[in-house]
């Protein structure tokens, strides 16, 4: 299929916070209909050592994309490779700078292609295809909080206000710190005034998903989009926040004969039932646990090293 966009638009701001973290690709003002490969990363370290983690990240994942894309369409392998890749870099950059040790960086990543689109991300920055005021996917957060919702633990109201809603599970450290893995969806139902929309968390302490899907989707300008959710965040500026906003234009060669994506928010209204905790306090033994019952090893290691963005 042949895709053509709508001007992408981006947020890229420091909010409240002595230094940004975030990093985006194309960087701010520079994204034009041409382009196929977005990037949202959000650092994690404080100070320079997250603003490092999420710059290497960014840019040696376009990098790699350059050098070995060449007309491919994007999969979990080539995803995979580009990790290894950029942790490979990660490890030298910490044996040239130890001080810097203990930095990471969350991945929220978009592709588009042929084939569609290909979305992969890693943390808690998060990946939504929206349609009519709909949200068709979003990308599940890897965070400690994600994983005691998903485990009926917490209920969605408990989870928005949880005092370790910031923890993250998974997060590109470098191979020498602990190799991570990056979850990647291909969608190939797209639609002329589909939307995507990357975002770091900053975005999400202000908007709902429902919230954000409607706005979204509006028939306002996508400028006047983009405009009205940066100056939202900046009335709770706690924290970086930075956004891309992709608009489909017109779709042709697209197959629309598959049945898409059923909308999350319609398949979430079944109420979630609370697990009962002994003592209802959010007990270490309960978080232990949830560690424990994680088959992958990697999951394990990253919630030695989670950390609050």
């Amino acid at each position: 299929m042949t895709i053509e966009l709508f001007p992408p638009m981006a947020i890229h701001e420091r909010g409240a916070r002595p230094h940004n973290e975030d990093a985006i690709y194309p960087a701010l003002g520079r994204a034009g209909t041409e382009d196929r490969l977005f990037i949202v990363c959000d650092g994690v370290g404080g100070a320079e050592k997250g603003e490092i983690a999420s710059r290497l990240a960014c840019l040696e994942m376009v990098r790699f994309f350059e050098s070995n894309i060449q007309g491919r369409i994007s999969d979990q392998d080539l995803l995979d490779a580009a990790l290894q890749n950029v942790e490979s870099v990660f490890d030298q950059y910490l044996l040239e700078n130890p001080q810097s040790r203990g930095m990471a960086t969350t991945l929220c990543l978009l592709h588009l292609h042929a084939a569609g689109a290909t979305l992969a991300h890693i943390g808690d920055s998060r990946l939504y295809h929206m349609r009519a005021g709909k949200v068709l996917w979003q990308s599940q957060d890897h965070s400690l909080v994600n994983q005691l919702l998903n485990k009926g633990a917490l209920t969605r109201h408990e989870a928005e206000h949880h005092p370790h809603q910031h923890v993250i599970t998974r997060a590109i450290q470098g191979r020498s710190q602990k190799a991570t893995k990056v979850d990647v969806h291909l969608i190939r139902d797209l639609r002329a005034n589909d939307y995507f929309f990357l975002c770091s968390d900053g975005i999400l302490e202000n908007f709902s998903d429902e919230a954000l899907a409607y706005f979204v989707t509006s028939p306002r300008p996508d400028a006047e989009k983009i405009e009205g959710i940066r100056q939202k965040c900046m009335g709770n500026p706690n924290d970086n926040f930075s956004a891309y906003l992709i608009h489909i234009g017109q779709i042709d060669g697209a197959d629309t004969s598959t049945p898409m994506t059923q909308a999350v928010l319609q398949v979430e209204q079944a109420e979630i039932v609370e697990a009962e905790i002994n003592g209802l306090d959010f007990s270490e033994r309960v978080v232990e646990a949830i560690v424990e019952e994680e088959d992958d090893q990697n999951d394990q290691r990253n919630f030695t090293y989670a950390t609050e963005t």
